[in-house]
């Protein structure tokens, strides 16, 4: 049978790589039945984009219109949203709604259209479980803000504010006062595609916790139970997303368990849910009455760390239920042994990571906020508890733990030893099922804190290891060296207590008084030689699937080499978590105890470092010491890479391209550098986490003191403020390349949509590139040589270039998987991977035969997601500092419907008819007469403000006048909430037009009207309108 399946669109914030890797795993299962699939998404960062398990791949809009199109051009006999998360669940429904399931004669597979809208539609869910005489938390549905306001004072504040048929990650804003109610009610209406929102009662004090289970609806119904978590957070308006989460669930204890899976198997037999789901609940500390809080259909950001734990094969089992098979029947094809209900053998702690560029928004609510996690297991809750606390107090990935509020300050005390009492956990919002072993850990911080100026204890230190703390963390807690530590350790024959996944199966606990780790020499035969792969992490800004991607790809490719691959990785959402490509995961941070156990247990050949952002120090001396290879670019070259200090003074010296830049140690001088280069300048520092920096563009001196007052603390001769010249209207370039440490091969030339000064992972790419010459692109090549043979680079490195005319200065370098590669694989259908594989073993260039300035027979333009929707308070305007999670992908043969496609994946409101705002500086206006007299034509009317209205008259256009945001009304924000604006065309220039740009983005957010920032841009959008309405958007396939 050929089967449809739907994806799950962008990365966001609530969904990352878990839904891709159970994409991956279900697709190679039901491929072996012996069925055709089709793969339609619009995200272009999935393994499963490119895997050969699909027969053929859409990557197109995930409209109602494309969906149609493509399965009228594929005539399915099913379709199948098992693996698409909510996106997918939607559009089944709405499918189902028009009809067009029923008028192409497509069933679908997994759980049944009505069953979906039991669970997507409020109202529906909410009387399903009232029928049932099952408890849940007191809720209204309004749909609007005069009923909003009306049943909060019925309910009371605070109230969470759920969106109907709202996706991952957005379970909802917590208000507390009227104020905070009228800005998220907007904000939740406007997520709801059905303008439709639930309003519920949250009771601060009680206990959230979940069940998940699998649901067999081909044998009677029959539910088995995975897994538990509870929330470390006291009080159910948190999103388990944003909170400590701990399985098993120590509260749930044997009755109470057995009353939660009761509920849960009434509930899924009668919303006919078929294979994986979770219930959430809310349980009173005073009388232990139990609530549902929520229903979670399929697959989910758990889900993926119950099967790690628990080694249960979710995606097949899954995909086996949707295709109609058994449990039973799934058991023995699996060879899964049967099903027990979740024993306590080992303890993981789910930690959430909170970016700094999202500061502003941290708050724990319902809505998610984290970009990613650290799991941290152990054979106990204290152990577990205690490697998540060491974790933070020493990890450079985010920001300082005490800068958060409730519980995460709470945990912060506790991991320093400054830890508060029971009463004061409790106060700041910790879960009391948690307070022996929080307070067991803070006790054993103080003791180490105490030992400081002392004699070094190794009983001590024995006990910290057995409680899961770092060499490290012992370290810095006793003010010791960390050799002193070391060695301790090394002569009382103490290990660190370590987790893995070995052949997919086995989960085995190493203890800390193993003994001696040296191989017995037989460890490695049948394998050509062992590598050791450091892992990326949690997910952050600017790092995530695309880099767990690449190293999947070559993981792979290199097994497929007769090597054993060994991981560390400690993300429990990662799509590494296959282990398919993989003969062990170790789920531990890649630090350097956890790095020699490893290559002393396995006699570790060599080691690969290029999916690992932050080494640990010493590494090189650790490799060195044990005679392991490098595998990529040599380290010392790598930290000249990420030294921007010394990367400029290398580039200046070897004749690179740059912007008049300087480098300033003393803040008093800054003042004077900018004026000597001119304002506007970008300001950058270099102290900062490397990976997005705090960047900004500056106008004037009274934005540079700005700036200085907020990080002056962060200046200093080893971390000093780059300041550099900034120019409007350059070209941002990406060139994908790749080295052996000689020579270079470029293997894709890219071209961004937004100008230079916009973060080249926000914006835009088009590939093939429309500005650029086979000159200039001869000269840019030269130029990469002479950078890969200056650092050594082997392997991976992405250059951002800003281009005006025929010259170009380089902008910055990157020696790590980027997004681009998937983009580029899609384009030109190279595997760039099995080149870096070549290389990274010690093959050349000139064995490649790469072909440079290829062009491809077709555009792929990306285009970047933000989570301004989720986050009502982050800065809209697109900066010099990255703030995308995600992409989608427009592919058509001219590139202003690939544009147009891009723009429809973003934003499948977008009008074709209407108003348009149309406003660009004095350097655009040319460019933008053209828009707009092809706006009229269209029939558009037009609006603008009075400079570009003048010109715009003055060139035979008819226009309506109105006010700028800054000086008066009625503007442009008064046309978008009266409805008159379908379209916002805004090129600003100069500091007070980049403020109202601020206001006037966050108002096309609430309302979900298309922004258009460049006039290229703007452009592309007109005449994919103008294409559009002459013939219909096509689908178009990938083959395998």
């Amino acid at each position: 049978m050929k089967i449809l399946l739907l994806g799950s669109g962008p990365d966001r914030i609530g969904k990352t790589g878990e839904l891709d890797r159970f994409a991956l795993q279900g697709l190679r299962f039901i491929k072996s039945e012996g069925h055709e699939l089709i793969w339609v998404d619009n995200n272009p960062i999935t393994l499963t984009s490119v895997s050969r398990e699909v027969h053929r791949v859409y990557l197109e809009p995930l409209t109602l219109k494309m969906l149609e199109r493509i399965i009228e051009q594929e005539n399915p006999g099913a379709i199948m949203p098992t693996f698409g998360g909510n996106i997918a669940m939607h559009l089944v429904i709405f499918l189902d709604r028009e009809g067009i399931l029923d008028r192409y004669n497509v069933r679908v597979l997994g759980t049944s259209v009505s069953g979906l809208k039991r669970y997507r539609d409020a109202g529906i869910f909410r009387k399903t479980l009232r029928d049932l005489g099952l408890p849940l938390m007191e809720a209204l549905i309004v749909h609007s803000m005069e009923e909003c306001y009306h049943v909060s004072r019925s309910l009371g504040f605070p109230i969470i504010l759920r969106p109907g048929f709202a996706l991952e990650g957005i379970g909802g804003y917590l208000a507390y006062n009227v104020d905070e109610l009228r800005e998220f009610a907007r904000m939740a209406f406007n997520l709801s595609p059905v303008q439709e929102v639930v309003v519920e009662r949250v009771p601060a004090d009680w206990i959230q916790f979940a069940v998940e289970l699998i649901h067999d609806p081909v044998s009677s119904g029959k539910v088995y139970p995975v897994g538990t978590f509870e929330a470390l957070d006291w009080g159910v308006g948190v999103h388990p997303g944003n909170s400590v989460v701990v399985t098993p669930a120590p509260t749930l204890k044997e009755d109470l368990l057995e009353k939660a899976l009761s509920v849960a198997g009434h509930i899924a037999g009668t919303m006919e849910i078929c294979g994986s789901f979770q219930v959430r609940f809310a349980l009173s500390p005073v009388d232990d009455e139990l609530v549902v809080l929520r229903v979670v259909y399929g697959l989910n950001r758990f889900s993926s760390l119950f099967s790690a734990l628990r080694s249960i094969p979710l995606a097949e089992i899954n995909a086996g239920l949707s295709l109609g098979l058994s449990f039973e029947q799934l058991n023995q094809k699996l060879d899964m042994n049967g099903f027990t209900v979740p024993d306590n053998t080992v303890t993981a702690v789910r930690v959430p990571i909170f970016p700094d560029e999202f500061s502003d928004t941290q708050t724990p609510d319902s809505t998610m906020r984290c970009t990613g996690a650290a799991v941290f297991v152990g054979s106990n809750l204290p152990v577990a508890l205690n490697k998540s606390l060491d974790y933070l107090y020493l990890s450079e990935d985010v920001e300082p733990i005490d800068s958060k509020k409730g519980p995460f300050k709470a945990l912060g005390e506790v991991s320093r030893g400054d830890g508060a009492n029971g009463q004061e956990l409790v106060y700041k919002g910790a879960n009391s099922a948690f307070l022996p072993a929080l307070k067991n850990a803070d006790n054993l911080f103080k003791m180490l804190k105490n030992v400081v100026g002392e004699p070094f204890p190794p009983a001590l230190v024995r006990k910290a290891k057995a409680m899961g703390i770092s060499n490290e963390g012992i370290a810095r807690r006793t003010s010791k060296e960390i050799t002193t530590v070391n060695e301790a350790c090394h002569q009382e024959g103490i290990y660190p207590s370590l987790v893995s996944i070995v052949n997919g199966r086995s989960f085995v606990s190493y203890d800390p008084d193993a003994g001696d780790r040296k191989a017995d020499g037989k460890v490695n035969q049948g394998f050509a030689s062992t590598i050791l792969i450091l892992g990326p992490g949690p997910y952050r800004i600017g790092w995530g699937p695309e880099v767990d991607i690449a190293l999947v790809q070559t993981a792979g490719t290199l097994k497929g080499k007769g090597n054993r691959i060994i991981l560390i990785n400690n993300n429990p959402d990662a799509v590494s978590q296959d282990s398919k490509f993989l003969d062990h995961i170790c789920l531990e941070a890649p630090i350097l105890e956890v790095i020699e156990s490893l290559i002393q247990k396995y006699s570790v050949d060599g080691l690969i470092h290029q999916f690992c952002f932050s080494l640990p120090e010493g590494l090189d001396r650790l490799l060195e010491k044990h005679g392991v290879r490098v595998l990529g670019t040599p380290l010392p070259s790598r930290a000249e890479l990420q030294d921007v200090v010394y990367l400029r003074k290398k580039m200046m010296e070897i004749g690179i391209p740059m912007f008049p830049h300087a480098l300033v140690a003393d803040t008093a001088l800054a003042s004077e550098e900018a004026a000597h280069l001119g304002y506007p300048v970008l300001v950058r520092l270099t102290g900062d986490d490397v990976l997005n920096p705090n960047t900004e563009i500056i106008y004037h001196e009274a934005g540079l003191m700005n700036f200085l007052g907020a990080y002056r603390e962060q200046i200093s001769e080893q971390t000093p403020l780059l300041i550099e010249s900034y120019h409007e209207g350059l070209v941002g370039i990406k060139v994908l390349a790749i080295g052996d440490g000689e020579k270079a091969a470029s293997v894709a030339f890219l071209e961004n949509i937004e100008e230079y000064g916009v973060h080249s992972g926000d914006c835009a790419v088009t590939i093939p590139t429309l500005s650029i010459g086979d000159f200039v692109k001869a000269s840019i090549e030269e130029v990469i040589q002479r950078l890969v043979k200056a650092f050594n680079v082997t392997g991976h490195l992405l250059i951002d270039l800003a281009l005006k005319g025929r010259n170009f200065y380089v902008v910055s370098l990157w020696p790590f998987p980027s997004s681009t590669l998937s983009l580029v694989h899609r384009a030109t259908g190279r595997a760039i991977h099995e080149d870096v594989v070549r290389l990274l073993l010690g093959g050349k260039i000139a064995d490649l035969q790469v072909t440079t300035f290829k062009k491809p027979d077709r555009y792929c333009v990306k285009e970047s997601v933000f989570p301004f929707s989720q986050l009502p308070r982050l800065n809209p305007v697109l900066s010099p500092r990255m703030q995308s999670t995600g992409q989608v992908l427009g592919v058509d043969q001219t590139f202003s419907k690939a544009y147009f496609k891009s723009q429809i994946a973003v934003n499948p409101k977008m009008l074709l008819k209407g108003g348009v705002f149309v406003s660009a500086r004095d350097s655009e206006k040319e460019a933008i007469l053209k828009v707009s007299q092809k706006l009229s034509e269209l029939g558009f009317s037009l609006v603008s403000t009075e400079g570009t209205a003048q010109f715009l008259k003055k060139n035979g256009l008819t226009i309506r006048v109105i006010q700028k945001v800054s000086e008066w009304r009625p503007n442009v924000i008064d046309l978008i909430k009266n409805g008159e604006i379908s379209l916002v065309i805004n090129i600003p220039g100069g500091f007070q037009s980049k403020q109202d740009e601020q206001v006037i983005h966050r108002a096309t957010i609430e309302h979900n009207i298309p922004l258009i920032t460049t006039a290229s841009g703007a452009l592309l959008i007109v005449q994919g309108i103008g294409e559009i309405r002459k013939t219909l958007i096509a689908p178009i396939s990938f083959e395998s």
